[in-house]
């Protein structure tokens, strides 16, 4: 698939050393587009958010671009303008300023990743204008992508994979790896149709729940967690912790239930511990 990539620097950045890549974590953002360009390209300083991605995948064409941003943008050229283009910010070799407080598997003990994972992380911006309610006050409102959108995507994280000699697996949300504080890129997100083109974690269907003799749920369901990589406390009880890493494992595997009912606590709602949700935990690949 041909598409174009568009170099936007961004000020929020640093250099990566040698630290080696690993994961690829997709994001979302909700702003305008403008608005989102504004934010990951200039430092808070000059009125940007202070924070970055290696790529911003919009959900237009590069012509649509043009036609409605051409007085902001006035030097854009595409040579595939049917195409959603990539916009790149931050070069691979460098950090971006994305992941923030995180975690994931044995990553954090690598040396320059105890408190987070921008050193070893690739991240990449995909545009869902209205998420979060635009200003980030409800974490719980989602908006679609569009289908070239995420065609796109897949692309691009197919080449990143082959460039670094990534698994294919190797595809997280931000949600997965900073669950007390995201929630990106959300419950519209397409994690089947990337585990369709080999993308990602994604599970096996399980049709006789995991054998829990000696052991309670909530033990099991953090055991698990643990083992496929989120910081899930071992405490035997479902803690708000407990609950939030179960939020997070909800909104990228199990999208069509991921809330229990219409109460407003979403965090306590998907604290639940249902047979779909043991199932799920026993099928995910590693």
């Amino acid at each position: 698939m041909n598409f174009d990539i568009i170099d936007l620097p961004s000020e929020n950045m640093s250099e990566r050393g040698e630290a080696q890549i690993s994961l690829i974590i997709a994001h979302c953002i909700g702003l305008d587009f403008m608005g989102s360009l504004r934010t990951l390209t200039k430092s808070s300083a000059a009125g940007g958010g202070g924070v970055s991605a290696h790529y911003f995948i919009p959900q237009i064409s590069g012509q649509e671009i043009v036609k409605c941003h051409a007085d902001m943008l006035p030097s854009l050229e595409f040579r595939y303008p049917e195409q959603v283009p990539v916009f790149r910010l931050v070069r691979e070799k460098n950090q971006a300023w994305h992941a923030g407080a995180s975690s994931w598997q044995y990553f954090n003990e690598q040396p320059g990743r105890a408190q987070n994972l921008n050193a070893s992380t690739i991240g990449i911006e995909f545009h869902s204008p209205g998420y979060a309610k635009g200003d980030g006050s409800d974490l719980y409102f989602f908006e679609n992508f569009s289908d070239e959108q995420i065609k796109t995507g897949c692309a691009l994280i197919k080449e990143i994979c082959q460039r670094w000699s990534l698994p294919l697996t190797r595809v997280l949300a931000h949600s997965d790896i900073a669950p007390l504080r995201k929630t990106d890129p959300g419950a519209y997100f397409p994690w089947e149709f990337l585990a369709a083109q080999g993308l990602g974690l994604w599970w096996e269907s399980a049709e006789t729940l995991p054998p829990l003799a000696g052991i309670n749920r909530v033990s099991y369901v953090q055991e698990r967690l643990n083992s496929l990589g989120y910081d899930c406390p071992q405490s035997d009880v479902l803690d708000e912790h407990t609950q939030k890493v179960i939020t997070a494992f909800r909104l990228h595997f199990m999208q069509d239930s991921w809330r229990i009912d219409d109460k407003s606590d979403a965090v306590a709602l998907n604290g639940v511990i249902d047979d779909a949700l043991l199932l799920k935990l026993a099928g995910i690949k590693e």
